[in-house]
């Protein structure tokens, strides 16, 4: 290398270490004679890293037929670590067949500067003309089993909230209607 020059290692995320051997040369284009120096030996240790993990919540509007999916986000802070998670779905006032098809499964992270910070799980929600309050459920992300490095979670549970499309009206018929004054009962046919 030159005598200002830089040595660069780029760790691949996997820990470890490496040996790099260094000989200066010097030409003697200075006026001086060509010397060379010894050769230095210089270790490198990549020590294992850490990483955290959380999860979003997400909101979705449900739609009057068939189904539409609500996309959750996990997301690690670097690529230092490698790492899977489990993650199932909990019904909450939402319920399971009805509401959302229930999903479970494993998310895996390997560790590499190419390797993508994020995964997103998908769970199905229902469509259907009920008219109903907002309805919930919850993916949690299970224990972390770490190959590489440690990874921690720092938010293991997204909320899922599924809101509701649907309206009712009440319509009475005849719309008005008159009666003197008696004993003889009204009669209205109510719609909803």
């Amino acid at each position: 290398i030159a005598a200002n020059g830089t040595l660069t290692y780029t760790p691949n995320g996997t820990p470890g270490s490496a040996t790099v051997s260094v000989s200066l040369t010097d030409d003697g284009s200075a006026g001086g004679a060509a010397l060379t120096s010894a050769v230095q030996t210089l270790t490198i240790t990549v020590q294992a890293g850490t990483a955290t993990i959380s999860i979003d919540d997400v909101t979705l509007t449900e739609g009057d037929a068939g189904s539409s999916n609500a996309l959750f986000t996990v997301t690690r802070s670097n690529r230092f670590t490698a790492f899977s998670v489990p993650y199932s779905l909990t019904a909450g006032s939402a319920g399971a067949g009805s509401d959302y098809t229930a999903v479970t499964g494993t998310l895996t992270f390997n560790a590499g500067v190419s390797e993508p910070l994020t995964q997103t799980i998908s769970v199905p929600v229902v469509g259907e003309l009920l008219v109903e309050a907002s309805e919930s459920a919850t993916l949690t992300l299970g224990t972390i089993s770490n190959s590489n490095g440690t990874t921690t979670a720092t938010d293991a549970s997204g909320l899922l909230t599924i809101t509701d499309n649907d309206s009712a009206s009440v319509q009475f018929s005849p719309a008005t209607l008159s009666q003197s004054e008696g004993t003889t009962p009204m009669g209205f046919t109510v719609t909803l």
